[in-house]
């Protein structure tokens, strides 16, 4: 008995916890209505876009868990997709691991993988103000 308490109690607090596996979102971004005359590549995102980055630091636990939200809906994409990128985000993990996502309206690419585009995350990065 004392053991199926102590269980369900461990159980319950690692629900209860409201600490977020991210702890840090970098967001870099252009317009998306930017047009290109090629195709822009998430590794040449920034230098490609230079003089129209914005970046912002996002630390705030309310707007990280309407991301990480949005993140845990992401649908792989069996086409491969690769993005025209319009916006990086680096998610600096609590473990110290970085994962990279790159966007463009049609789909993303996280860590090298392709995903959907998901709306209410690009609603998301598109309204994020500094």
């Amino acid at each position: 008995m004392k053991l199926t308490v102590c269980i369900l109690a461990i159980f319950a607090f690692s629900f209860c916890s409201t600490e977020s596996p991210i702890k840090i979102i970098e967001i870099k971004k252009v317009d998306f209505e930017i047009n290109t005359v090629f195709r822009i590549d998430c590794k040449l995102f920034e230098s490609s876009f230079k003089n129209e980055l914005k970046s912002i630091t996002i630390t705030d636990k309310l707007t990280i868990q309407k991301f990480e939200k949005e993140l845990t809906k992401l649908q792989i994409d069996g086409g491969n997709y690769n993005p025209d990128v319009r916006a990086k985000l680096l998610l600096h993990y609590s473990d110290t691991r970085i994962d990279t996502l790159c966007m463009s309206e049609i789909g993303f690419l996280l860590n090298g993988n392709s995903f959907l585009a998901n709306e209410e995350l690009l609603n998301l990065v598109r309204n994020i103000r500094k």
